[in-house]
């Protein structure tokens, strides 16, 4: 209310304006993890205020499968370190936003192959053709690895036998 005191013959004058003040929205999620790898299922957001509103991230390279779930699709996304922000409407004008901080990691690519598939226990021992070092087992019992970290298999030392390797 805003009054003006009366000079002369003018009469005190009121001016009232009517001010809403509204609460702001709760825009708060998370996801289960805060690193993901691309090979994962996509995540989504648990949203614990208000829903309606939509998701972005920062910087470029994130991709999501539903803005409006906050759903990552990981496969698609570029790995690295994402701000994700979730937006509410709001209301009255009363937006809202919340950040969750994630970061995607590149899957080690665990493929490998062997020149040839079925070997004789005197030929040279074979060594796989990989891209990432890692660590060979087989099954069932009974192959034998000169050393697993290469895959080189020893032939000789193995028995003849159909082997599954990892």
């Amino acid at each position: 209310t805003n009054t003006i005191a009366a000079s002369g013959s003018c009469a005190e004058t009121t001016h009232d304006v009517f001010i809403d003040i509204e609460s702001q929205e709760d825009a708060s999620f998370s996801y289960t993890n805060n690193v993901f790898c691309q090979n994962e299922p996509k995540p989504t957001a648990t949203i614990t205020g208000q829903t309606g509103g939509s998701f972005t991230a920062a910087p470029a390279g994130l991709v999501f499968a539903d803005a409006s779930t906050g759903e990552v699709d990981l496969v698609n996304s570029t790995a690295g370190d994402y701000t994700i922000t979730y937006t509410t409407p709001g209301i009255a004008g009363c937006i809202n936003t919340q950040t969750f901080d994630i970061s995607i990691v590149e899957t080690d690519d665990a493929s490998f192959s062997y020149v040839k598939y079925a070997y004789c226990q005197n030929e040279v021992d074979p060594v796989a053709s990989t891209a990432q070092a890692g660590s060979f087992t087989a099954a069932p019992a009974g192959l034998v690895f000169v050393d697993n970290t290469t895959g080189e298999i020893d032939l000789d030392a193995s028995t003849v036998g159909t082997y599954t390797l990892t």
